[in-house]
């Protein structure tokens, strides 16, 4: 694949990872209305575990790489969200709401490795 053609393939991936972001997260918001960004959360541990997977299969099942950077750093960095996950703590830091900030980095960041460590877990297999 020439590097256009893979640049191209990682950016219609990053859209529809973006889009999905955004629908998962409307669809959570809407059925789980709470203070802790439970949408957010949900995108990152999905997408930790596909990126999980998608490298163990990469390394230890020969899966093309290609398909590391497309559905990787394409999909899974689209449908991630580091930075909605720093806003939304920092914002429930300044409303006061400490235990909802500090669950949300404890349980948002825990679950993702996890889910990333899972999604290895089953390559391996």
């Amino acid at each position: 694949m020439t590097g256009i053609a893979l640049a191209s393939s990682v950016s219609g991936a990053g859209a529809v990872g973006a889009a999905s972001r955004y629908l998962l997260d409307l669809v959570v918001t809407r059925r789980f209305p709470r203070t802790v960004p439970r949408g957010t959360m949900t995108v990152n541990i999905i997408g930790s575990f596909i990126l999980g997977l998608i490298s163990g299969l990469v390394a230890h099942h020969h899966l093309a790489s290609v398909s590391d950077l497309i559905i990787g750093i394409g999909f899974c960095g689209g449908l991630t969200t580091a930075s909605s996950a720093a806003f939304e703590t920092a914002r429930l830091f300044h409303q006061g709401k400490t235990s909802a900030a500090a669950m949300t980095i404890t349980f948002g960041i825990g679950t993702s490795c996890i889910a990333g460590a899972i999604g290895l877990g089953i390559a391996l297999i």
